[in-house]
């Protein structure tokens, strides 16, 4: 044999031997995934891919784990390569001592079992030992028994190995040369590819790049891969690991149609999505390394065929409604690329890169029967390097037994000699007490059937990392949480420390409502033990397009939705999306989890070029199906701008000043220029408060109406204030890290206005502002951990403020059964606080805070200060008990209370046909509680009191109580409203049929889309000394101007249309509203139709001559209603007028008497005459001119007054916002009354001219 050396004979023995396992193993593998393949009838194509793709990276792992594990013969550890310098004697008479070999070897194992024999090298036994005496040497060691006989069995062993070890530095060299090949194949590909990225033309902008984009935003992915094209290529195909991209051929470009290249990217953006790219990566290193393994070949094969598959599925979106009518569109591209490249000459995908159309005809064949579950079975195909690779790797498994009797022997005596050791020890070393917990999720719809991939984002305290997450895919790290894709059972798992902060999950799916679910320690909710289970309630989509005031759509439009999560059973607490969505080049947007039980949802859309717009979606016009594009479109004005200049006392221009004013949730800011001049764009058309703020001035505010043709806003900047605060502990030590959380600032809330200000204390609690307002402001001081001392009054002086707020309220104790001493399992915690402790209606229950409590304990903390603080307990089955009232400073209070046995109240609820009303909402009110009624429903938002439902017989069943209570009852069959001082608690309780109004709104001959409508006059009402109960009812018109109110409080009532006034802002739309009224009866349907009759009235308001203002007339509010007396009845004695029990003594007498009965008919008359008329009210233009349509014929009398401002449509005060000022005055331009006008009927075939009321001045 020619000498070799090149490569240690330890090394290359070791490599041969773990090349040669690699067969077995690569083979064992193999055949597993083949057979689970087969007999695994339900296996996805995503877990087969997970499984092959496991299987790869488990025979990758398996070679430095055989590497570590081979254990070598001793002799040929310390051997050297036998050469031409070996002795051939030497070798003959090894060959001839096999025999002896074996026996020794056995002998030895048997008799030193635990001694290491001294191994000399085979140079040393040949200079010890000559050809005659080797095998009598050993013959004769053999039968005594002598330790020495190891020594002849190394040599034995050499001599067997010797062969073997000078073949291995060939198969090392002939291996190496095989890797080269494949790495300069692997590099060349690469090399192309970098080639054609980089010859290849940039595609920046287009639809195609907007299609990307939007599906990265709906993948989450993080990066958006470079769209380019080539004419090198035939096929679209993705490249690189750090900058992506994804090539299309120029050819593809015009061959295939907009729609067709939207889904071939979809794939590529797959692969991305996926991380195939670095799959990919992996099977190119195993093939170079192991490119002699068959079985390594079949697997890597198997996962490029799998990853074509998991990608095609994706593109089709197989849970979507349309997946049919999307897999015949995706297999039409599929065609039609390989149409338009079919004059071409075909060229398989680089090595570097991943293709949408696969490697072969065939395998695209099969994938799309398999996209219509048709899939197509092919010959196994072997090619001539695969021919090569198995006749290779058989030759290489025919020499293992050279090699591994002797590394067997080896091992076993290894095994043998290695001494007992502690298994448990070693296993609890490894694993300790594990300090987490697994957390399980399963997400599913109303149906209880799994949602696949539902979107889950854990906010969490300390955060989950990626390596936590035990089931579901980890997709990226947020802001506010970390993302997770749930599995196809919608299933996610994760560690969790067995002590945490904070962890709230976020669930979402497109199609259903969001999901909120609190388990954070402190928040009062059961425990979960096994697996929670999110129930999604059913959803609809939402989408627009928002366009310009010439129809042009715009992009990057910020739109969102005002939908609240799901909150998980026991959580009362409501909690908004925040979902923020831009639109895309085209103005598109959608949002797909708006819950089915909203008819409509409320957005804010907001652009900084445009004014921020406000609209509630009607699902019939703005709800989507399925996949469908938006077509229903959003339009936005033009912003308006405010300019002006800021500069100091003596005129000098102030640059780099900062403008703010802020619209609901759109803040817009500027700042000056050398000049001193500011210009802020995107401005609303309505009241704003500019703020103003430079270093070393005051900070100051004017309140200004922003139009098209405003004068400029100027400010003259004055020194600023100077305040600071010290906040201490109650020993005097400084709070570090307070808070001065700002609170009002000249009539306003200043939560933005000051927030350019740092608002926490130093580390000795010091915060200290010197461009504070030389005015007064609060604010509240918070102690962190503590509590906070709220509405501090502070203004500018040189002396410091010092608060203490005191430590944390805690209050805890026991709950038990007066009568047993037992904890009382379930019971409900409700806080409460008094205002005033000289005035009982002061105390405020406060039940958005109440929480239910379990096991006889109770605890919760109270961080804002008050005069006095209590605590209710309200368990079934007891009666009520309230605490002491106690003080602020009290730190941690224990209250503990024993509860009285109660007699239960059970009510049997019924619809007006005795049938039970299931599932009907029950409130029950105490004094201070609120009880809101929305559209017959109970105000989700606005109602605190204790909640409960019936159950499926109807019943419900409460405690009785000692305070009076109130119970409200809403079903959709019906109403009932209880008073416990006015009526005893019947077991049975029929509820009020709803009554029903339907009809048409108009205005003038055409009908009213989209206006919104309400009822007044009726429905529940009640204050103190019970709880506050409010009705609100409204609906909106349809695009015909149909309108329904499905659930009407029976009696008389006015409708039309709602007309909103906002506090400091005015009338949100110049319109009129003529309101009718109506009788509703229970049980029955009333039609009635608004406008499209009568005449219109108009008019032009001005001021006082004297008044020299500019006026604000979205403030001003029109009244008219009949012109009507009423009858006057007699006055009352002068001996009785002034004793109110007299006279109202006197006042039944008199009704009485003949006088008194005829003058209750003429009232009853003129009541009657009074409901026929409507009432009237009405908005002002900008110019002061105003029109009220469709106005009945009649007698009436007008009235003009100015108003802040209400929430409803009602007015709140006399007062104005003047321009001039930052706050409210007590100054109007006048107001008129008794303006008297007729309205003339309308004949038939007369048109309906308007009556003119001409210039009206204000007095």
């Amino acid at each position: 044999m020619i000498e070799f050396e090149f490569v240690n004979p330890t090394i290359s023995a070791r490599l041969s031997l773990v090349l040669m396992h690699s067969l077995w193993q690569f083979t064992l593998l193999a055949t597993g995934l083949w057979i689970i393949e087969r007999l695994w009838r339900r296996l996805t194509v995503q877990r087969s891919y997970a499984l092959h793709v496991s299987a790869l990276c488990a025979g990758l792992l398996a070679l430095p784990v055989t590497w570590c594990l081979i254990e070598l013969p001793r002799s040929l550890l310390d051997a050297p390569v036998a050469s031409s310098s070996t002795r051939p004697e030497l070798l003959a008479a090894a060959s001839k001592r096999n025999i002896a070999e074996h026996a020794l070897t056995t002998n030895s194992k048997s008799t030193n079992r635990g001694h290491v024999p001294e191994v000399k090298t085979t140079s040393e036994l040949a200079a010890s030992f000559d050809e005659a005496g080797v095998v009598q040497q050993a013959s004769t060691e053999a039968a005594a028994g002598s330790p020495s006989r190891e020594v002849d069995v190394v040599a034995a062993e050499s001599v067997t190995s010797f062969t073997w070890v000078a073949v291995t530095p060939w198969l090392v060299a002939a291996y190496a040369v095989g890797v080269m090949v494949m790495l300069v194949r692997l590099l060349l590909a690469v090399t192309r590819t970098s080639r054609l990225v980089r010859t290849a033309m940039v595609i920046a902008d287009g639809a195609l790049v907007n299609s990307l984009k939007s599906l990265a935003e709906q993948w989450a992915m993080k990066s958006i891969p470079i769209l380019a094209a080539t004419e090198r290529i035939i096929v679209p195909q993705v490249v690189g690991l750090v900058r992506p991209t994804i090539l299309l051929p120029a050819s593809a470009l015009t061959g295939l149609t907009h729609d067709q290249l939207v889904l071939i990217l979809t794939h590529e953006m797959a692969h991305l999505r996926r991380h195939d790219m670095w799959v990919n990566l992996l099977q190119r290193i195993a093939e170079t390394l192991l490119f002699y393994n068959p079985p390594l070949w079949y697997v890597t094969r198997r996962i490029s065929t799998l990853r074509e598959y998991c990608c095609d599925d994706l593109t089709c979106d197989a849970s979507s409604p349309t997946a049919q009518q999307q897999q015949v569109q995706y297999a039409t591209a599929l065609l039609r690329v390989v149409e338009v490249c079919s004059n071409d000459r075909p060229a398989k995908p680089e090595l570097a890169s991943l293709a949408a159309s696969g490697h072969a005809p065939s395998e695209l064949r099969r994938r799309i029967a398999r996209l219509f579950g048709e899939p197509l079975r092919e010959p196994l195909r072997v090619t001539r390097g695969g021919l090569l690779a198995v006749i290779g790797a058989v030759g290489l498994l025919l020499a293992g037994p050279f090699v591994w009797p002797a590394t067997g022997a080896d091992e076993a005596t290894a095994v043998a000699d290695e001494p007992a050791s502690n298994d448990e020890a070693n296993l609890q070393a490894k694993q300790p007490e594990s300090e987490s917990r697994l957390f399980s999720l399963k997400v599913v719809g109303p149906n209880g059937k799994p949602l696949p991939k539902a979107q889950v984002q854990i906010r969490s305290n300390p955060s989950v990392t990626k390596d936590q997450i035990v089931r579901g895919e980890y997709v990226k790290d947020g802001q506010y949480g970390n993302h997770v894709i749930a599995d196809e059972n919608g299933r996610v798992s994760f560690a969790l420390p067995k002590k945490f902060g904070r962890l709230n999950l976020s669930i979402k799916h497109s199609g259903f409502g969001p999901y909120w679910a609190d388990f954070s320690p402190g928040n009062h909710l059961p425990e979960i033990s096994g697996e929670f289970i999110a129930e999604l309630d059913a959803g609809w989509i939402v989408g627009g397009i928002v366009v310009d005031e010439h129809g042009e759509p715009v992009e990057g439009v910020e739109v969102k939705p005002s939908v609240k999560h799901k909150m998980r059973p026991g959580d009362t607490s409501r909690l908004g999306v925040g979902t923020r969505i831009k639109t895309d080049a085209d103005g598109k947007w959608r949002f797909e989890h708006v819950p089915a039980s909203k008819s409509d949802v409320h957005v804010e859309v907001s652009h900084p070029s445009f004014q921020p717009h406000y609209q509630r979606l009607a699902r019939d016009t703005f709800g989507l199906k399925g996949d469908a594009q938006p077509s229903a479109k959003i339009q936005l004005k033009r912003g308006l701008s405010v300019t002006g200049t800021v500069t100091d006392e003596a005129g000098q221009p102030i640059e780099g000043a900062l403008i703010r004013t802020k619209f609901v949730n759109d803040l817009r800011e500027a700042k000056t220029n050398r000049e001193g001049v500011y210009k802020l764009e995107g401005c609303d058309e309505k009241m704003a408060r500019i703020v103003v703020s430079a270093s070393g001035k005051a900070t100051d505010m004017q309140t200004v109406r922003v139009v098209s043709d405003m004068e400029p806003v100027n400010f003259v900047m004055k020194p600023g204030g100077h305040v600071k605060i010290r906040v201490v502990d109650e020993n005097g030590k400084g709070v570090p890290k307070a808070r001065i959380f700002y609170q009002d600032w000249r009539r306003g809330q200043a939560y933005w206005e000051f927030d350019h200000k740092p608002d926490y204390a130093d580390e000795n609690g010091v915060w200290e502002w010197n461009e504070a307002p030389l005015d007064e402001f609060t604010a509240d001081i918070c102690r962190p951990g503590g509590m906070q001392l709220v509405n501090q009054r502070l203004f500018s002086r040189d002396e410091e403020f010092v608060f203490t707020p005191p430590k944390m309220l805690v209050i805890f104790g026991k709950v038990t059964d007066a009568k047993t001493q037992k904890p009382i399992d379930k019971f409900r915690v409700v806080p409460g606080t008094r205002d005033d402790p000289d005035f009982q209606p002061g105390i405020r229950w406060d039940s958005s805070d109440a929480f239910d409590a379990q096991k006889g304990a109770y605890t919760f903390e109270q961080n804002r200060t008050s005069p006095a603080h209590l605590v209710r307990i309200e368990a079934e089955g007891y009666k009520v008990a309230s605490s002491r009232e106690i003080k602020s400073n009290e730190g941690k209070v224990e209250v503990d209370f024993a509860l009285e046995p109660a007699e239960k109240i059970t009510v049997q609820l019924q619809d007006s046909d005795g049938a039970p009303a299931i599932a009907a909402e029950v409130v029950i009110g105490v004094a201070s509680n609120q009880i809101s009624i929305k559209n017959g429903d109970i105000g989700e938002s606005q109602t605190y009191a204790h909640r409960l439902k019936s159950d499926a017989d109807g019943r419900f069943t409460i405690a009785s109580r000692d305070e009076p209570f109130q119970i409200v009852v809403m079903h959709e069959s019906g109403f009932a409203h209880l008073e416990s001082t006015e009526t005893p608690v019947p077991e049975i309780l029929t509820l009020t049929p709803w009554a029903r109004a339907v009809g048409t709104y108009r205005i003038g001959n055409k009908p009213a889309a989209n206006i919104r409508l309400n009822l007044s006059g009726n429905g529940l009402w009640a204050n103190w000394p019970g709880p506050n109960i409010f009705s609100q009812n409204s609906a909106k018109t349809d695009a015909n101007g149909h309108f329904e109110f499905p659930r009407v409080f029976p009696g008389r009532s006015r409708i039309g249309r709602q007309i909103d006034f906002m506090m400091n802002d005015g009338a949100t739309v110049v319109a009129s509203a003529v309101r009718p009224s109506a009788e509703f009866v229970a049980g029955e349907t009333t039609t009635i139709n608004l406008g499209g009759t009568g005449r219109p009235v108009t008019g032009r308001l001005v001021p006082p001559a004297d008044f020299k203002e500019q006026v604000l007339w979205n403030f001003a509010i029109i009244n008219a209603e009949a012109d009507l007396q009423p009858p006057k009845p007699d006055d009352a004695p002068a001996d009785v007028a002034d004793d109110p029990v007299r006279r109202a003594g006197w006042w039944e007498a008199w009704k009485t008497t003949t006088q008194g009965q005829e003058w209750q008919q003429e009232y009853q008359e003129y009541k009657r005459i009074r409901d026929e008329y409507p009432t009237i009210m009405a908005t002002v233009d900008r110019d002061g001119s105003f029109r009220i349509d469709d106005v009945p014929s009649g007698r009436y009398v007008l009235s003009v007054y100015f108003s802040s401002g209400t929430p409803l449509t009602g007015p709140l005060d006399w007062r104005v916002l003047t321009r001039s000022s930052g706050s409210v005055h007590s100054l109007s331009p006048g107001s008129i009354r008794d303006v008297k006008f007729t309205v003339p009927r309308v004949e038939e075939g007369e048109a309906a001219d308007a009556v003119e009321l001409g210039t009206l001045q204000l007095e």
